[in-house]
């Protein structure tokens, strides 16, 4: 079926753009990414990441703001500061509205702190954070809501795992939710967004194309991402400064 955005026919046009040989990449790219202007907010994510230290959420940071001008998504992030406020009102409430919303589409950051929330909330441990924030437990709940609700956490056309490259120790994903699926970044963004957007395309733009349409975006990822890498090479056991895990008390 073909989806509509005030009057075109985005699926078949994006196919005729794909199978043009008159039009470059670049040219094709931009064609598309002038449609998704014309949709604003017709595409909203719920962005769930651990804070594992501020130079990694200086990354989430920049792939937020390319998700916001390349894809011309709507972003709920829980840690905005626009978004605070309502989220800590009601955290749960908040998170199952969004995530039971079936036209809101997760993006669920896989890090080094995320995976040891999960393990925590798998065995029942409590995670003690170094410097912590009144919406760390956000990203727990999350979890929690997607393990008790088999219909969420195995959603495959609502929930997309990212992660990025050499900024884990391991390739391991989060168990129980959606375990066959992980984007690896940037090698797999151009596929992550045409996914996220609902676009049935056989590839997607690669890094240069989405640098030809947002350089300053993609520099701003590209240059917190070397931050983070260097962050890591001199603190490799950042991790356990950050957090660690504790029995509940009986």
């Amino acid at each position: 079926m073909d989806i509509v955005y005030g009057g075109w026919h985005v699926r078949s046009t994006l196919r005729q753009l794909l199978h043009t040989d008159e039009q470059d990449p670049p040219a094709q790219w931009q064609s598309i990414h002038q449609q998704w202007a014309r949709s604003p907010g017709a595409c909203q994510i719920l962005l769930l990441y651990s804070r594992d230290c501020s130079e990694f959420c200086d990354v989430i940071q920049a792939f937020s703001q390319l998700l916001k001008s390349f894809g011309n998504m709507k972003v709920l992030d829980p840690m905005e500061q626009n978004q605070m406020e309502k989220v800590s009102e009601n955290i749960s409430g908040w998170l199952a509205q969004h995530l039971r919303n079936p036209d809101v589409k997760v993006v669920i950051v896989v890090s080094e702190g995320a995976k040891l929330r999960q393990r925590a909330l798998l065995n029942n441990q409590i995670v003690r954070i170094t410097y912590p924030h009144f919406l760390d437990p956000v990203y727990t709940q999350a979890l929690q809501q997607m393990h008790e609700d088999p219909s969420l956490g195995s959603n495959y056309t609502r929930i997309f795992p990212v992660r990025f490259e050499d900024l884990t120790q391991s390739e391991e994903s989060l168990s129980l939710i959606v375990p066959l699926k992980c984007y690896i970044l940037q090698k797999h963004l151009g596929k992550l967004i045409v996914e996220l957007r609902g676009f049935n395309t056989p590839t997607g733009p690669d890094l240069e194309d989405i640098r030809s349409i947002c350089p300053e975006e993609v520099d701003d990822l590209e240059s917190t991402i070397r931050v983070m890498k260097s962050y890591c090479a001199v603190n490799p056991h950042y991790i356990s400064k950050h957090f660690s895990l504790a029995v509940p008390s009986t």
